[in-house]
């Protein structure tokens, strides 16, 4: 045999070991098509719908592997980012501007862009990091890019886009589904990034029988997905509240040792979040910040029975602000009524809404971090709230340029430090963190997390071919 001949061979060897390769994994791949429902809490139908209608700017690549890099290449430079919309990302004059190479029209991202970080006309955390540090950013497209010029440094731009989505007025949807009724989604063609594999997906009210559970009760045969990283419910004590010190965080006799021993927070996390919680140590919860050292609580070691005496009518109330259909909220402002009694005050429970700061008395809030940077985080919170920004000590925290710095590392000191200020002030005083978790049909595959908890279905299929 001649080498030609033998080369010959070989190569048809290769040609048809690889079609019958190919033809193989064609036969792994999940049939598209089928119909998933999706039973989730208020809150989160809508930020779960628009993630599917809307195409994200960008994605944190939440699997490491070779064939998935093959498939969606990072950006340059940015191996922690990918994105259907975004080809490029450069930073000129120490990050005071960014040029964003886009894949789409320029215009459209642009106006998106705008939209997010400035927050015209829609909520956008990443709006709320900017605000909070008093930076601005004008926003202008030109062909094949879109330049963003800050009024100060910027590090993190890769985290804030992926707070951002393919989303104008005047555009339509442009992710791989589209609103076709109340709560159907139902896949569309030309969207942004790969192909989805569901053909629709409904949204169903919490406890409704469904393929995806946003937290079910264990069932046999299930699944559960958790969330990178717990929610924390906080108490925000207005400065009113603090000088009146309604809760004895400043009395030697209970102090905030005892406000915990009082709480039992592993208790009402056994009692309404199925035990998936704990004590909260910090403002920020694990997995997004690191290990740190915490304020030592004060007050006694051990504390003597909570006395509730009869109070009369005219007792000093303070106002409780809580949002409803929460059922661990719930039990927290049970508790806190049980303590604000036993130090001789009546509580009035009200319905938080989006306008109240804690009108000068307390609020209960179930935060969730949007992101895992959390530097960002804090700042997020300090944008929303315009309450817990007063003290001196938390705006020289808030002014620290390093909450925006280019560097990982000096970012999270800095967050820490912003932490530290808040608990410090007593304006914001962590009491637990609780899971967020979703039941999974066990022949449900696929289905992503994303860091603020929201699912998503780009890729989940059944493995039974529904």
């Amino acid at each position: 045999m001649t080498p030609t001949s033998a080369r010959a061979l070989v190569a048809l060897s290769c040609l048809a070991g690889g079609l019958a390769a190919g033809t193989a994994h064609a036969r792994r791949l999940p049939a598209p098509g089928g119909k998933l429902t999706l039973a989730l809490p208020v809150e989160l139908v809508g930020p779960t719908a628009e993630a599917h209608v809307y195409a994200p700017i960008l994605e944190s690549v939440t699997v490491d592997g070779a064939a998935e890099r093959l498939a969606r290449p990072t950006l340059k430079g940015f191996p922690r980012w990918r994105s259907s919309v975004v080809t490029e990302l450069t930073s000129q004059e120490g990050g005071k501007i960014w040029k964003v190479g886009v894949e789409a029209q320029p215009v459209q991202v642009g106006d998106a862009l705008a939209r997010c970080l400035r927050g015209d006309g829609t909520a956008s955390w990443p709006a709320d990091v900017l605000r909070a540090r008093g930076v601005t950013v004008d926003v202008t497209a030109a062909q094949g890019d879109v330049t963003l010029r800050f009024s100060a440094p910027v590090g993190p731009v890769p985290e804030l886009l992926a707070g951002c989505a393919l989303r104008t007025p005047q555009a339509g949807p442009t992710g791989s589904y589209t609103l076709v009724g109340p709560g159907l989604l139902r896949w569309r063609n030309g969207a942004f990034g790969p192909p989805a594999l569901l053909g629709s997906i409904e949204l169903a009210a919490p406890g409704a029988r469904a393929d995806l559970v946003a937290g079910g009760a264990d069932v046999k045969g299930a699944g559960t997905l958790l969330a990178p990283f717990p929610d924390v419910v906080l108490l925000l004590q207005s400065a009113e509240a603090k000088r009146a010190d309604v809760l004895g965080l400043d009395d030697a006799a209970f102090g905030a040792r005892g406000f915990r021993q009082a709480l039992r927070a592993d208790l009402l996390a056994a009692a309404y979040a199925q035990g998936r919680g704990a004590a909260a140590e910090g403002l920020l919860p694990p997995g997004v910040a690191p290990a740190r050292p915490l304020p030592e609580p004060q007050g006694p070691e051990r504390l003597a029975p909570l006395a509730l005496t009869r109070l009369p009518p005219d007792a000093p109330r303070v106002l409780l602000l809580r949002e409803e259909g929460d059922a661990l909220v719930d039990g927290v402002v049970e508790r806190l009524a049980v303590i604000l009694r036993n130090r001789g005050r009546l509580a009035d429970i009200e319905r938080a809404s989006a306008a109240d700061d804690a009108k000068g008395g307390l609020e209960l809030l179930r935060w969730r971090p949007p992101t895992r940077d959390p530097a960002l985080a804090l700042l997020s919170l300090a944008g929303r709230r315009k309450d817990l920004v007063g003290d001196p000590a938390v705006q020289r925290a808030l002014s620290d340029p390093q909450l925006l710095s280019a560097s990982q590392d000096e970012r999270v000191a800095a967050a820490l430090g912003l932490e530290r200020a808040w608990m410090d002030a007593g304006l914001a005083i962590p009491l637990l963190t609780a899971d967020r978790w979703y039941t999974v049909d066990p022949d449900l595959r696929g289905v992503v997390l994303r860091e603020d908890g929201v699912p998503l279905l780009f890729d989940a299929y059944f493995a039974g071919g529904r």
